[in-house]
């Protein structure tokens, strides 16, 4: 299954993330997330739109419960950083880059 993993790497966050390494997230999460499976990385910041972008991708790894059984940890296999930040918001005309078609971004070959 392909998944969004929200991480912050621009602001302070509680839980024990390493990018690209090992991914830190609550029970309730369990069910949505399984070895296997593809993600994008998502930076995200209700209040400050220039720090809501993805910044890289990867593979779900292994998952182990912390020693309370009340967070996991996930591995994270084949991580890659892109080179440039992904806004998630394109402009006030267009909205969400997501929202887009496939022609409206692949523009070029190598967009």
């Amino acid at each position: 299954m392909k998944i969004i993993l929200s991480q912050r790497i621009d602001t302070v966050s509680s839980y024990q993330d390493i990018p690209f390494s090992r991914y830190h997230f609550p029970k309730r999460y369990i069910n949505q997330i399984q070895p296997g499976d593809q993600f994008i990385y998502y930076q995200g910041n209700k209040s400050i739109k220039d720090q809501r972008y993805y910044f890289g991708c990867g593979v779900v790894g292994n998952i182990e419960s912390d020693i309370d059984g009340e967070y996991f940890f996930a591995e994270i296999l084949d991580g890659i950083q892109f080179t440039k930040k992904v806004p998630i918001y394109l402009n006030e005309s267009h909205g969400y880059l997501e929202s887009l078609g496939y022609s409206e971004v692949r523009t070029k070959v190598t967009p």
